[in-house]
């Protein structure tokens, strides 16, 4: 993310909560991809059914990898889900990650 400390000063506005400046720093590398790749089963919870567990499931950072994992059939099964279930931003979040802002 190219400005994680803006993203996380902008979820503190809307949620309309005060945190302190200290914590800031804190929070940002709390929640940065190399720490939570570092704490993984913590992070994502016990996934010993997935081959190198939490470390394998935070892999690299990147979107849509998992496309080239699945058949035809489960992307099928995944697009009536997703548009029974999800917003269309929450679909294209939960594909592509977090966009630049606009504003």
């Amino acid at each position: 993310m190219q400005d994680l400390e803006g993203e996380i000063r902008k979820l503190i506005a809307f949620l309309d909560i005060d945190v302190s400046e200290v914590l800031i720093p804190k929070i940002v590398d709390a929640v940065s991809f190399d720490t939570m790749k570092k704490h993984a089963d913590e992070v994502v919870g016990e996934l010993s059914w997935l081959q190198g567990g939490g470390k394998t499931f935070i892999n690299k950072g990147t979107n849509g990898r998992w496309k080239d994992v699945l058949t035809d059939e489960d992307l099928k099964l995944y697009d009536a889900a997703a548009q029974r279930a999800l917003t269309p931003d929450c679909r294209d979040w939960l594909e592509h990650g977090i966009r630049p802002s606009t504003d």
